[in-house]
């Protein structure tokens, strides 16, 4: 019995680099202060450790809030962590997938997959190795496909 391939993503972190920078930042800053013996304000250290766990909380949720994935049958976007919101295309009904890149994109090894079904897009935002995501789509696709004429004329 064949095993189902189910190709399951979420957001990369690669796009929240900038946070974690800024949080870094603000670290060194402090252990500088700290190190050379400068006198620090309690509400300025402590707004700098509230400021690092929000943000470092923060991206994690969202990142967390979105999961793909991709299986034999269908597109699976599931949105939510309390309160979830899952649409499933199926493949039959795709005609196309498309990657888009930015030049930060680019940079980062990241991008954005739409898999296209009549008027409906479901996009995977962000996610790394954005070009075997889309490879992984198109053969699954192609399967489909390629047992569409099978299936319809085993029904008549």
């Amino acid at each position: 019995m064949r095993e189902k391939e189910v190709l399951s993503v979420r957001n990369s972190r690669k796009i929240y680099i900038p946070v974690y920078f800024m949080i870094l930042v603000l670290f060194l800053a402090v252990g500088a202060i700290k190190f050379y013996g400068k006198e620090m304000n309690d509400w300025a250290f402590r707004g700098v450790l509230i400021f690092s766990a929000v943000g470092i909380f923060w991206t994690e949720m969202h990142r967390l809030r979105y999961k793909y994935e991709i299986t034999e049958n269908a597109v699976i976007h599931i949105k939510g962590l309390l309160v979830r919101t899952i649409k499933k295309t199926d493949i039959h009904a795709l005609s196309d997938a498309e990657l888009k890149q930015n030049p930060w994109q680019r940079i980062l090894g990241i991008g954005n997959v739409s898999a296209n079904a009549f008027s409906e897009i479901t996009i995977l935002k962000n996610v790394s190795k954005p070009h075997q995501v889309i490879k992984f789509l198109e053969e699954k696709m192609a399967e489909k496909n390629a047992h569409a004429p099978a299936n319809a004329k085993a029904r008549r």
